[in-house]
């Protein structure tokens, strides 16, 4: 049963991403530990060093991984498994490396909100159209969203690590139209819900997430169709609201 978007918090994300006490490759074979913490990326890797005392030569193979092809980096990660299959992480420090990962998805979401806006740009024909402006920003476009939509795009930052969400461009460009049924279909075009969605694909769990925020997405456009709706029909009352 999809779970709610009603904020984002480590309740939530523990749910989405699980929360491990040691070390495990995640869908695509990165060594990874508590609430969705990939140990390759540098700002995890550096909280990470502080936890325990670790060897030298652990440290470096983490360090190494993104440099390697996706096989060895699948066989090193298996080698990176072993090596910490004896070591429980405890929840003080599982907090410590998903504080870092949030910050970090979090400032990612804001900026890539705050960059780009649309403008109302009048024709020579009198008609007024909207055109998206990519250099201009809009310190205040993250504030204006839903609580429902930051929720879901501060999950899909913080699963796709860091600057991610700037690949949704298409997604991003819909929520800040809020046209939320186009985000929703954005999200179900997406390589990582068209890759994933089969029943035995390794990371199904990705795109059943991308498919649950299409449908809370849905059901908000839905919400606002019928708002819009009432105020047509009694735009006075409306306006009392």
């Amino acid at each position: 049963m999809p779970i709610l978007y009603s904020g984002i918090s480590s309740k939530h994300l523990s749910y989405r991403e699980g929360r491990k006490e040691k070390v495990y490759r995640d869908g695509k074979s990165w060594p990874t530990l508590g609430v969705g913490a990939n140990l390759a990326e540098e700002h995890i890797l550096a909280t990470f060093k502080t936890l325990k005392k670790f060897p030298k030569e652990v440290i470096e193979d983490l360090q190494g991984l993104k440099k390697l092809s996706d096989s060895e980096r699948e066989k090193k990660a298996k080698d990176i498994e072993k090596q910490f299959a004896n070591i429980t992480f405890s929840n003080q420090e599982i907090d410590k490396l998903f504080e870092a990962s949030f910050q970090v998805a979090e400032k990612d979401v804001k900026e890539a909100f705050n960059k780009g806006m649309w403008e109302e740009r009048r024709l020579k024909n009198g008609e007024t159209v909207k055109v998206w402006n990519g250099q201009k920003v809009d310190s205040k476009a993250w504030e204006k969203q839903p609580e429902l939509v930051r929720a879901v795009c501060l999950d899909l930052s913080f699963n796709t690590g860091g600057p991610g969400l700037r690949k949704y461009k298409s997604f991003l460009r819909a929520v800040k139209a809020e046209d939320y049924r186009r985000a929703a279909l954005e999200l179900l075009n997406s390589k990582d819900y068209t890759e994933n969605i089969k029943p035995k694909a390794a990371n199904r769990g990705l795109a059943l997430r991308r498919r649950d925020a299409a449908i809370e997405l849905s059901k908000l456009a839905e919400k606002q169709e019928e708002k819009r709706k009432r105020h047509s029909a009694n735009p006075v009352e409306m306006g009392k609201n």
